[in-house]
């Protein structure tokens, strides 16, 4: 397997952690996940490995050795292949006979984890949501979807301190129903009327 580091947020320690890492690394471990669920077992997925195609019941663990402790043993389906996906291999001497152990963090695997970096905006601000009506009337009787393609807009509503951070989303409603929405990529609030030949152009509605 290619090395490859994986970003995450869940607590290490913690079987959700085990689960969101095998559901990246699946199929670079040979497996097709099948469902994925709360109950025993954890997850049902095809073993491709070895170019077979095998039905297996998977449980993850963050030690291999909560599979017993969880009680586990007794809830295993008799004819059915079982295999422990966990982090740590503590305590793997204890699962019964046949039972298959995938320690995630061993080196054949590749996988390394850090904590997502965290994430400022270039201008500091944090993007926003705003909500503005939109009047079909006034776009000459065409729906927002005519617009789809266009990357600049304009607007004579004047927002809180007359900015947008960038990312920012804008949220079209007419009658009373979403219809659309718009990410910020610049926001430039224009009085009315246009004045300088780069506002016409802005003002300027889009041909049919």
């Amino acid at each position: 397997m290619t090395r490859k580091t994986t970003y995450v947020r869940p607590e290490l320690g913690k079987e959700e952690f085990v689960r969101h890492i095998f559901s990246q690394y699946a199929k670079d471990l040979g497996f097709e996940i099948l469902n994925i669920q709360k109950a025993f077992p954890d997850c049902t997925a095809i073993d491709l490995r070895n170019h077979g195609s095998k039905k297996v019941l998977v449980e993850f663990e963050y030690e291999a050795q909560n599979f017993v402790q969880h009680g586990h043993v007794d809830q295993m389906v008799e004819g059915e292949t079982h295999i422990v996906v966990c982090w740590s291999g503590k305590g793997m001497g204890l699962l019964p006979p046949g039972v298959e152990v995938i320690v995630l963090s061993e080196k054949q695997y590749g996988i390394e984890v850090e904590e997502y970096p965290d994430i400022e905006a270039i201008t500091g601000e944090k993007p926003l949501y705003r909500i503005i009506g939109y009047n079909s009337t006034m776009a000459g009787g065409r729906p927002f979807s005519a617009f789809e393609n266009t990357r600049i807009f304009r607007t004579n509503i004047k927002l809180k301190d007359d900015t947008l951070p960038k990312g920012s989303v804008i949220v079209l409603y007419e009658k009373c129903w979403l219809i659309g929405e718009m990410t910020v990529s610049s926001y430039v609030y224009i009085e009315k009327p246009p004045r300088t030949e780069v506002e016409k152009n802005l003002y300027r509605r889009p041909t049919r």
